[in-house]
């Protein structure tokens, strides 16, 4: 049930608040596949995904380089799902890397009527190669709504990339299937601080856009995905270009 709403609504991280562990998060992964994976109604996935540029909330995370990325995720008809993501990146000075993981874990609960409601937790430990090595460990947790075509969530990092700044992410996703081969989608989303450490653009909102479309052959599916922040982003000293193509190819196993 999650699986199918989650695909249809598009998804294709100081001393006064310390983010979660992300070995809370691993453990929440692994805690839900054992209690669930026996039963009849788990479904398990598997895909390597190639990407010309690692775009995540509009800003590149593999330095505009591309990277090929190892996917599992698990999903339980009663509302259970968890998963994560291993992330390597071609670096512009030191070859292949690896850029990172993620996961996460969560729960929806469908009603009879309306929306689902989705609750979750979800860690990014990610390292960045511009000049030299410099890596972040940090957790969110999100609430959200979903339908067949819509999905609305609001995340909450109290250490957003290790910057002691407290954010909130708001992010509407919309995607609509008029072939059984093709996925059109579209994305807004906005990112402030609301407290913590204060400093320059601290509390300023940045929003991100993405729009696009996705063919599917068989076990392949082909992207195409246009994506903008606004203001722009600068990394390593250097300020990132405020949009991208980005091209992906999927292979689901």
């Amino acid at each position: 049930m999650r699986a199918r709403i989650w695909r249809n609504a598009l998804r294709c991280p100081n001393d006064e608040a310390r983010p979660l562990p992300h070995r809370l998060l691993s453990t929440l992964l692994v805690a839900v596949t054992l209690g669930a994976g026996t039963t009849a109604w788990a479904q398990v996935g598997i895909s390597v995904v190639l990407q010309s540029d690692y775009r995540y909330r509009g800003r590149s995370a593999s330095d505009e380089q591309p990277t090929v990325s190892l996917n599992l995720s698990y999903d339980h008809d009663g509302g259970f799902y968890a998963g994560g993501s291993a992330i390597l990146q071609d670096t512009r000075e030191n070859g292949i890397e690896v850029l990172g993981r993620v996961v996460y874990a969560g729960y929806v609960m469908k009603p009879r009527r309306g929306p689902a409601l989705d609750l979750g937790l979800t860690n990014r430990h990610v390292t960045e190669y511009r000049f030299g090595e410099r890596t972040f460990d940090y957790s969110e947790a999100y609430a959200g709504l979903l339908t067949d075509h819509v999905s609305f969530r609001v995340y909450y990092a109290p250490d957003y990339y290790g910057s002691g700044i407290h954010t909130v992410y708001a992010d509407l996703g919309v995607a609509a299937q008029p072939r059984a081969d093709l996925r059109v989608f579209g994305h807004v989303g906005a990112l402030s601080g609301v407290g913590g450490r204060n400093g320059p653009g601290a509390r300023r909102v940045r929003y991100d856009f993405s729009a696009g479309a996705a063919y599917r052959f068989e076990d392949l599916e082909f992207s195409l995905t246009w994506t903008r922040t606004a203001p722009s982003v600068r990394s390593g000293g250097r300020r990132q270009r405020p949009d991208a193509l980005v091209v992906s190819a999927a292979f689901f196993f």
